[in-house]
């Protein structure tokens, strides 16, 4: 990699900006450079601000301690099912926007109605614990009560444990492929906190969720035709359009591919 410095332009400020948590414009500017000091010493290196070879290989060793995923991951999971790897971005890109883990927290959407029945699983009335809950616990799917952050979707999380943690874990979306926390046994785990912990640790327990999903729930055939609906339903279900997720699905793809 060449060695940069405020002032430096193009793809390799980019990766830099990747590796710090930057907004990746491609421009060394001030914010750029106190990022680059912060992390040299952090890491024991001298901080100059001028990103050379030890600099590299320190943001390298940490960006793979995180465990983050790659294309290169992506595409080795393309390559094994033979689907096209604009389809897995698509779907990673519509379900959380590539967010995965934030302040050590999952991306998460609560979801209320689902909390509703999971309780219900948990031969427990929902009618009871309605007064004061009316944000986390309802009936029927609606988007009225998402507080459009992850620190409030955890907020909502918090307060629907405290009436039955098993279903409250259940009862949200996690991760960068947003699975439902209701499905913990199809992606390897013994309880949907386990899951939900799995997925605050690292973006490689992420991937091998989706995975399992997929293949559990017969979606890959889908993925393969570019059968947007099926897939939809498949993964939102029958209340994907709504969202209109099918069609999110489809530009998504466009764009990759």
């Amino acid at each position: 990699m060449n060695v940069l410095k405020e002032g430096s332009k193009g793809g390799d400020v980019k990766v830099l900006q990747k590796y710090l948590g930057l907004t990746p414009d491609g421009s060394f500017g001030p914010n750029t450079k106190k990022a680059v000091i912060q992390f040299q010493t952090s890491k024991g290196l001298y901080g100059d601000g001028i990103v050379g070879n030890k600099t590299w290989l320190k943001l390298i060793e940490s960006d793979l301690k995180n465990n983050y995923i790659t294309d290169a991951d992506l595409i080795k999971v393309a390559v094994e099912n033979d689907i096209e790897l604009a389809v897995i971005k698509a779907i990673k890109e519509v379900e959380s926007g590539g967010k995965s883990i934030q302040n050590g927290v999952p991306t998460m959407l609560f979801e209320g109605h689902i909390f509703w029945q999971q309780l219900k699983a948990h031969k427990i009335s929902p009618y009871n614990h309605l007064c004061g809950n009316e944000n986390i616990l309802y009936q029927k799917w609606t988007k009225k009560y998402y507080t459009g952050s992850n620190s409030g979707e955890l907020s909502r999380l918090k307060k629907a444990i405290k009436i039955n943690e098993a279903a409250a874990y259940e009862s949200a979306s996690y991760g960068m492929f947003q699975i439902m926390g209701l499905n913990y046994r199809v992606c390897g785990y013994s309880s949907a906190k386990e899951f939900y912990n799995a997925l605050a640790a690292c973006e490689d327990n992420h991937l091998d969720a989706f995975i399992k999903f997929i293949k559990s729930k017969g979606i890959i055939p889908y993925m393969k035709q570019k059968n947007w609906k099926k897939i939809a339903y498949l993964y939102n279900g029958s209340a994907y359009a709504k969202n209109q997720y099918d069609i999110k699905l489809q530009k998504a793809y466009n764009k990759y591919k």
